[in-house]
């Protein structure tokens, strides 16, 4: 446990980190949202280079596998996907939802939703 880290980096003001304890679930939610915003593959946490870089910032913290990290991205969506549900389902009004996808000529993938109410 850190007793007392302090950082100047984020404003002018020191930012002070006391009883700093290592927490597993915030690890794995923002390791979740790191390849779902980049699109990394799940075999992303298993490469040398990755495990290396996250031991340096906590040699106690365990390895993830690409099927653990799977499952995590996976019930993200599903968390995701019921609020959605719950959000649109309280509207008292149809809509039409389409989703576009396509490949520009640079070979970037591009996904549209489109919401006719």
């Amino acid at each position: 446990m850190v007793e007392s880290l302090q950082s100047s980096a984020f404003s002018t003001e020191a930012a002070t980190l006391a009883n700093w304890k290592f927490d597993r679930k915030i690890t794995h939610c923002e390791l979740v949202r790191l390849i779902v915003q980049h699109e990394l593959s799940f075999s992303f946490v298993e490469y040398e280079g990755f495990r290396s870089y996250s031991l340096s910032f906590n040699p106690l913290a365990e390895s993830v596998s690409r099927t653990t990290i799977k499952e995590n991205c996976m019930e993200a969506f599903q968390n995701h996907k019921s609020s959605l549900k719950d959000f649109f389902g309280s509207w008292n009004s149809r809509f039409s939802l389409a989703a576009y996808l396509w490949t520009s000529r640079l070979l970037e993938t591009q996904l549209v939703f489109t919401m006719i109410k």
